[in-house]
């Protein structure tokens, strides 16, 4: 139905959070995640990989620059962009 784009950068703290609620919510809906880092230092994208979302890099810092990445690559019609400290609303 929906792909869901997150943009991080050096975003472990929250991440985590923002992502297992989304999966829990997901069982509701067909969509796929997918995690935008433009070049973390910390633990983000080791710690989005063991979630088992998609993770993709953009080369080039910058909210817009990694939504529209994420974009490029999303399998679904309709999107649905999120920050990586966000945490959707149960039934979103």
């Amino acid at each position: 139905m929906f792909s869901i784009i997150i943009p991080t950068y050096n975003e472990a703290y929250g991440i985590v959070q923002a992502i297992t609620k989304i999966q829990a919510a997901k069982g509701m809906y067909e969509a796929e995640i997918i995690v935008v880092d433009s070049g973390s230092t910390d633990n983000t994208v080791s710690l989005v990989k063991e979630l088992g979302v998609t993770v993709v890099a953009s080369e080039i810092k910058g909210r817009a620059t990694q939504m529209n990445k994420g974009d490029s690559i999303a399998k679904r019609d309709i999107l649905y962009f999120l920050t990586s400290d966000g945490i959707p609303p149960k039934n979103f």
